[in-house]
């Protein structure tokens, strides 16, 4: 964005730059994500963010009326520093980046709603919270079986919630 408003400075200059930015906010994120973790229900999801020092995942959690971000791997050590529960064997990396969030509350989820992947059932587990399945994932993973019997009005009746929702809160544009 500098550059394109004509800006002349150095990648290195301007990476210096965004890493002081994101430091001068570390507090205000650290404050949002105890908001976070002080709700009794969150929604998780991870998605790959492709950067130039190799694939890392960008994590989201929407708890109340507050979303917290986390970027690092997607292995269980990195749900469980994301959620704020103690690590299993940490790398020195894993225990080093862990110590941003030392201080902060623990987690008071009962619930958890995350798509599939299968990381979410063992560290939720481990933590005694309840995973919820996603409908949006779920829906889709019944559209192939739409046209057998039982699983047919399921998937009918899920996307009409669907259809409500859409109703309920339109896009202005």
């Amino acid at each position: 964005d500098m550059r394109a408003m004509g800006s002349d400075l150095s990648d290195s200059t301007l990476s210096d730059l965004a890493q002081l930015f994101a430091t001068f906010l570390g507090p205000i994120a650290l404050a949002i994500r105890d908001q976070v973790l002080r709700e009794s229900v969150a929604h998780a999801d991870e998605t790959s963010l492709p950067t130039h020092d190799g694939r890392r995942y960008l994590w989201a959690l929407l708890a109340g009326r507050q979303v917290t971000f986390h970027v690092g791997g997607r292995g269980s050590n990195e749900l469980r520093m994301f959620l704020g529960l103690p690590l299993k064997d940490p790398t020195p990396d894993e225990a080093q980046r862990a110590q941003q969030y030392v201080g902060g509350p623990a987690f008071r989820f009962a619930n958890v709603m995350a798509d599939g992947y299968s990381l979410y059932n063992t560290v939720l587990k481990e933590a005694g919270i309840a995973r919820m399945n996603c409908w949006a994932h779920g829906l889709r993973d019944l559209k192939p079986f739409a046209e057998e019997p039982v699983i047919g009005p399921i998937a009918k009746a899920i996307g009409k919630l669907y259809a409500v929702e859409e109703q309920a809160n339109p896009i202005v544009e």
